[in-house]
């Protein structure tokens, strides 16, 4: 009976240090897993940072006419520091003729997330008229927070010279 009694304490206390070493060994895997998505994050994040911040192409990210996140190449080609932009209205920085069409182009943009593009003036601080082409569509950048992105770039030659070809041929008909 001794033995016996033995033989069932022993098997208790091996199962006892089988498990415990099981629910350990699991427990460092998902505290391996987790490490490993945490870095999988951060290094997601810091390429994310690294093409926004570098990108030649100005970039933002906002909500409610706001342009809450801007790259530093928006913010060269606007005129306007990040921290300025934040506080800003997209409109401010719209020319007044062309608000009523780009409020058209917004409101494109941000029904069904379709890619909507358009061209409008901005202006600088100093006055400065600038033709930009604008792209914009919803992203679903955190669950349940919807930021518009834009990406925008400087067409002023372009429209400039779309215009002097214009007037060209307009003065050239007979």
């Amino acid at each position: 009976l001794a033995q016996h009694r033995f033989e069932v304490e022993f098997l208790y206390v091996s199962a006892g240090l089988i498990l415990t070493v099981l629910v350990t060994t699991r427990l460092a895997l998902v505290f391996a897993d987790d490490e490993r998505a945490r870095t999988s994050a951060e290094q997601s994040e810091r390429r994310f940072r690294m093409i926004f911040e570098h990108a030649p192409l100005g970039i933002s990210l906002g909500r409610d006419g706001m342009m809450t996140e801007t790259n530093p190449a928006l913010q060269e080609l606007l005129g306007y520091s990040g921290e300025e932009l934040a506080r800003l209205h997209y409109s401010a920085v719209v020319h007044p003729d062309d608000r009523e069409r780009m409020r058209g182009f917004l409101s494109r943009a941000t029904t069904g997330g379709a890619l909507s593009e358009t061209q409008s003036r901005d202006v600088r601080p100093g006055g400065e008229v600038r033709w930009l082409y604008a792209r914009a569509e919803w992203i679903d950048r955190t669950p349940g927070l919807r930021m518009l992105r834009g990406i925008l770039q400087d067409i002023t030659e372009l429209a400039e010279a779309r215009d002097q070809l214009r007037k060209a041929k307009d003065e050239y008909r007979f």
